[in-house]
């Protein structure tokens, strides 16, 4: 039975870029554990299996948690921590699988013994000793205590003659007369077997590239020769800046009970994939609420701003559905785990569905429509509040500079309901895949019968909230123009505003007058305000000559995407990964998902979005590209449901026939990149 292990133990496990990788490690840890290779305190033991527990079933059930420590040994005198175990385990709750992972390895790697393997051998004396080769050189242990370290840079050379293995020290290490260490292992094999070890592990932590191979000798050579051929880790990190791994990858692990699981990286289902989305599209959704919930509630606590009637209304509105929302994520997140292969799925069952997870939220959900309901009156008791309210006006304006703060903040009051009709779709699309024979079809139907039954009672609100916060949204962008939002306004399309001259029809003419007119001779009224993100809706429809109607924001809500991509600038070499949010009518990048705020945008009003042609020189699957003028970017995605789902969602908000442009003379573009 083949059984694979790791190889080179990082010294940071940060340094792993891939989640997937991670989890392999984490096993490497649990099968160091139950051999007794990782030698701990009782206290470590047991905090370690603990994590490998919440990883594996999830949140502590303590039923739960013994029967499955009487199936599964992760320690020889495991019966003896059973209880430290369930005491550590406890406070686990709500952590993810990718996160117990970590924090294994976290703790793993402070330890000695941490990815030491031993070889038997002894000194010049003849007293018996281990020898193991780590990232940073070659040790001695005495037992399992570490006696000495031989670091990488002290090292001249290693070489081995017969059964004895020779370090060659720099001559201002040890001095001129004793710079070659001499050990003695079992056999020749054994000898030259750790040699090799050594090479490996040097070459890998120590050199930015293979060495090159030696030209061989004409008639005979002397010793052995051996060169190690795979990636050094600065190779491996490059290679994982530039591209993304693409399709199946198997592995084979052997688990402490010898059963081998087949583990896929990336499951081809279509299924997984629109699960994948929910997931990702459900992370951008729980920050948009940390806005409010967390970053604006800080904001108006500190200045006292907000009277304390409009902080209930507010905040007991958005606060529960807040937390419901950081449970279903939860939820997701270990489903999506089990569904890629986590360690127990062969044990509990099969996970490669999501309709049951998405029936019982949908379900719960229902019970929150009366938070929803109200969001109207919040909206409108917010916006008569900074209009009455000089400091509260200051804090709001004052926050929606704020990095945190990407869109207009009434914005992110819309959530709650446009996460509703996503879901809706989402689930649609789910159906439609499924035959109606599959396991997962009836309850991806029913959860979207009981979210249709919401969208319905909330339809004609979201109409009336998109309508509202986009006149609203205006008039904070346009200074001077008032009663924008009076009852009953309904907004047609932003262009048709014709007394405001930054969107009328005399646009023309203001561009011809504007660079060579004094900024003092025009009347304030009519200036945009001074501090304002250059990525707003009125910025955009102005450089970009564009318009928007009611009925392309409510298109746009239907066309909302997250997820990691790979994007390339027109002239550079290299991919960068990032977490992308399409939003708004705009791409927003993150380094990670986990991120605060984003580190740049791109506004998409105007830009085309096709597949590269070869004179583009893209030679790789699932890429797509953007163009607006002569900029010009790249972006690939992991696979071909995902690729798709990207140029959907762009092309459709994007290229709204309600959409039009007015005949202006060529100008500028700025964008935020």
């Amino acid at each position: 039975m083949l059984r694979l292990a790791v190889k080179f133990f990082p010294p940071d496990p940060g340094q792993l870029q891939e989640e997937y990788t991670r989890y392999l490690f984490a096993l490497q840890i649990k099968r160091d554990l139950a051999e007794e290779r990782l030698t701990c305190s009782d206290n470590t033991a047991a905090l370690l299996v603990s994590h490998l527990l919440q990883s594996e079933i999830g949140d502590f059930d303590e039923s739960e948690d013994r029967e499955h420590l009487k199936t599964n040994q992760y320690l020889p005198n495991q019966e003896k921590l059973e209880g430290k175990i369930l005491d550590f385990h406890r406070k686990h709750v709500g952590q993810t699988p990718a996160e117990s992972d970590f924090q294994v390895l976290e703790i793993a790697r402070k330890l000695e013994m941490y990815g030491i393997r031993f070889h038997l051998a002894s000194d010049r004396e003849g007293t018996k000793i281990n020898l193991a080769v780590s990232h940073m050189g070659v040790l001695v242990f005495q037992g399992n205590t570490k006696i000495n370290t031989f670091n990488w840079s002290k090292v001249r050379k290693l070489s081995f003659k017969r059964k004895r293995f020779l370090i060659k020290l720099h001559p201002e290490v040890c001095g001129p007369y004793q710079d070659t260490l001499e050990f003695l292992l079992g056999s020749r094999d054994e000898c030259k077997n750790f040699w090799k070890i050594c090479v490996e592990y040097h070459t890998f932590f120590r050199l930015f590239d293979q060495p090159k191979p030696k030209a061989k000798a004409v008639f005979f050579t002397r010793g052995s020769s051996f060169r190690y051929s795979g990636r050094t880790q600065k190779q491996l990190v490059d290679y994982i800046k530039d591209t993304d791994a693409q399709g199946e990858m198997e592995v084979c692990v052997s688990v402490l009970t010898g059963v081998c699981v087949s583990f896929q990286r990336c499951p081809t289902d279509k299924a997984y994939f629109i699960a994948k989305e929910i997931l990702a599209t459900e992370r951008t959704y729980l920050k948009d609420l940390e806005v409010i919930t967390v970053w604006f509630r800080s904001a108006v606590i500190k200045e006292n701003a907000m009277p304390e009637g409009l902080m209930t209304l507010l905040f007991s509105n958005i606060d529960p559905i807040y937390e419901f929302h950081r449970g279903f994520l939860k939820e997701i997140e270990q489903r999506l785990s089990l569904w890629e292969g986590r360690s127990n799925a062969h044990v509990k069952g099969d996970f490669q569905r999501i309709g049951d997870v998405m029936l019982r939220n949908m379900h719960a959900l229902k019970e929150f429509t009366g938070y929803l309901q109200k969001h109207d009156e919040v909206l409108t008791e917010l916006e008569k509040a900074t209009k009455r309210l000089k400091k509260l006006e200051m804090v709001y304006k004052e926050f929606e500079l704020q990095k945190v703060c990407y869109l207009p903040l009434n914005t992110f009051l819309l959530k709650p309901i446009q996460r509703l009709m996503h879901y809706k779709l989402i689930l649609g699309r789910l159906c439609k895949h499924y035959t109606a024979e599959h396991r997962d079809f009836a309850d991806c139907r029913n959860a979207l019968k009981e979210v249709t039954e919401m969208t319905s009672q909330l339809q004609h609100s979201l109409i009336r909230l998109e309508n509202f916060q986009k006149l609203t949204e205006l008039q904070h962008d346009l200074i001077g123009v008032d009663n924008l939002t009076a009852p009953g306004r309904v907004s047609a399309s932003v262009e048709f505003l014709e007394p405001l001259v930054v969107l009328s029809p005399r646009k023309c003419l203001w561009n011809e007058d504007l660079p060579s007119l004094p900024l003092w001779s025009l009347p304030p009224r009519y200036l945009l305000g001074q501090a304002q993100r250059p990525n707003t809706i009125t910025h955009v429809c102005w450089y970009r000559n564009q318009s928007l109607s009611l009925s392309d924001y409510l298109c746009m809500i239907q066309n909302q995407l997250s997820g990691y991509l790979l994007r390339k600038f027109k002239n550079s070499n290299g991919w960068q990964k990032l977490w992308v949010v399409f939003t708004n009518f705009c791409l927003f990048f993150y380094k990670t998902h986990q991120d605060d705020y984003p580190l740049a945008s791109l506004p998409l009003l105007g830009y085309t979005v096709s597949c590269p042609v070869e004179a583009d020189g893209i030679h790789k699957d699932y890429v797509f590209k953007l163009q607006f003028k002569s900029h010009v970017y790249f972006f690939r995605a992991e696979s071909k449901y995902t690729f798709e789902r990207w140029m959907e969602v762009i092309k459709r908000a994007t290229s709204s026939p309600a959409r039009s442009s007015l005949p202006v003379p060529k100008e500028k573009d700025t964008h935020t990149e």
